[in-house]
């Protein structure tokens, strides 16, 4: 069997459809669907095929309950999040952990809900996907996707004398900061609509008013 390189490992246990969801399709045929989730996670399956799945199977299991924490529904949710997307969002600390571990290089965790406008939410249970270079390199992924953020918040202010609203963060500023960010208007949608139920987890209504923005990319 060919050895698979860590991306490519990282890619098969929460991207790709013909091998999580296969998987995950076998478990639930042979030992239901409480067995499908965790083997998904923890690598009993998958790490079978995938060698780096050995090497994250451990870490991922001890987020279980972290999980459960930043996410109504958990690791379920968690799965069904980048089975939508098919983009590797997790939360903020999680994602950090599997980055490192997938020898990921020169990219960051991109915040989809900035900590300093979502007070609410922990800075480290927050949904966050990998985002190319950083906010002070300008036209950097991650640099792009805030600067979108900066000028609807300007935007906002200029029009109504106020900050963005939840509800039109999650409607039209998060899906349009992502498409600036190379992402496709669908997966912009899906993960705008997963961040939002997120949200009001923790409690935020569309009505609420959000914080003032930290600018953090330069002119």
């Amino acid at each position: 069997m060919a050895e698979f390189s860590a991306v490519q490992a990282i890619r098969g246990l929460f991207i790709e459809m013909d091998v999580a969801a296969g998987f995950a399709a076998y478990d639930t045929a042979m030992y239901g669907p409480t067995a499908a989730i965790a083997n998904l996670y923890t690598g009993a399956i998958v790490g079978a095929a995938l060698p780096f799945a050995r090497i994250i199977a451990r870490p991922l299991g001890e987020f279980a309950a972290f999980a459960a924490e930043a996410l109504p529904g958990g690791l379920a949710s968690l799965a069904r999040i980048q089975l939508r997307s098919r983009v590797l969002a997790q939360p903020y600390k999680m994602l950090l952990v599997t980055m490192e571990l997938a020898g990921i290089k020169g990219y960051q965790g991109g915040h989809l809900m900035p900590a300093g406008v979502f007070k609410m939410i922990p800075r480290s249970h927050g949904l966050a996907i990998p985002m190319e270079g950083t906010t002070s390199i300008a036209y950097s992924q991650h640099w792009r996707f805030h600067r979108s953020l900066e000028i609807a918040w300007d935007r906002t202010r200029r029009l109504f004398g106020r900050n963005p609203t939840v509800g039109e963060y999650f409607d039209f500023i998060l899906p349009d900061a992502l498409q600036n960010a190379d992402l496709d208007p669908a997966t912009a949608l899906i993960l705008s609509e997963e961040c939002e139920k997120q949200a009001i987890h923790f409690g935020y209504k569309g009505t609420d008013v959000l914080e003032n923005l930290f600018r953090n990319t330069k002119q």
